[in-house]
């Protein structure tokens, strides 16, 4: 048995280890929480920072797809007339003139209709672009590439070729047919003031050429189609050849 007289001792001692285990315990519960707050900021730190880069990814994956659609609209698209430029439709030749020999070679036999390549030439833009400027040239172009559109078939593809002319490729029609509807748009054209301030008049000189069984590729048939608007220019425009 203890002494009456270390108990009072031993007590106090004992409350002091309670105390003090109760503190460190306290200290560890608060530190312990303030780990976790931490460790919760921490974690919601690196989210926000993950969804951010998210989000600039995806932004950035935007860009680049406006990006891309802008260089093939710009690649594909002539801005001045919305027409195919010329490497669009050099690609689209490529792709679908084996078709047209066919469909020529077949067709001229039975003395129906087959494609036509036809190159049209506004006599007077380098005068425009002279006189009137560069800006003045482009506005009517787009002018004259509405009206051409406008009287085509949805079947028929026009591209901006070689700078100033256009390349308009009419399928299933006959050298009769196509020569018709050049004319049509030769007179309209001739008939037209193109833009405004100031006005603007021309004639077309124009080349066609049918698109032969015999023909080597499409380069064939453009040659014949080059062929034929320089005898329309040299003839003194406003004619087809």
């Amino acid at each position: 048995a203890l002494p009456d007289a270390l108990r009072p001792v031993l007590l106090q001692f004992g409350l002091s280890l309670l105390l003090l285990a109760a503190a460190l315990l306290a200290t560890a519960y608060v530190a312990l929480r303030a780990g976790r707050r931490h460790s919760d900021r921490a974690r919601q730190e690196s989210e926000r920072r993950l969804q951010a880069a998210r989000e600039q990814l995806l932004s950035e994956q935007a860009k680049l797809r406006r990006a891309y659609a802008d260089l093939r609209t710009a690649a594909f698209v002539d801005p001045a007339t919305g027409f195919l430029t010329q490497a669009a439709m050099t690609g689209w030749l490529d792709a679908n003139y084996p078709r047209f020999m066919q469909l020529s070679a077949e067709e001229l036999l039975d003395g129906g209709a087959t494609a036509a390549f036809a190159l049209l030439y506004p006599d007077d833009l380098p005068a425009l672009r002279k006189l009137n400027g560069r800006e003045t040239a482009e506005k009517f172009l787009v002018a004259l590439g509405q009206y051409v559109d406008g009287h085509t078939r949805k079947s028929d593809l026009v591209a901006r070729w070689e700078g100033d002319a256009l390349l308009l490729v009419l399928s299933a029609i006959s050298l009769k047919d196509a020569l018709m509807r050049c004319e049509a748009l030769r007179t309209g054209v001739e008939a037209q003031f193109f833009g405004e301030m100031p006005p603007c008049h021309s004639t077309l000189s124009i080349g066609v050429s049918l698109v032969l069984g015999g023909d080597q590729n499409w380069g064939s048939t453009l040659a014949r189609t080059q062929a034929a608007l320089r005898r329309a220019r040299q003839g003194g425009g406003n004619t087809i050849c």
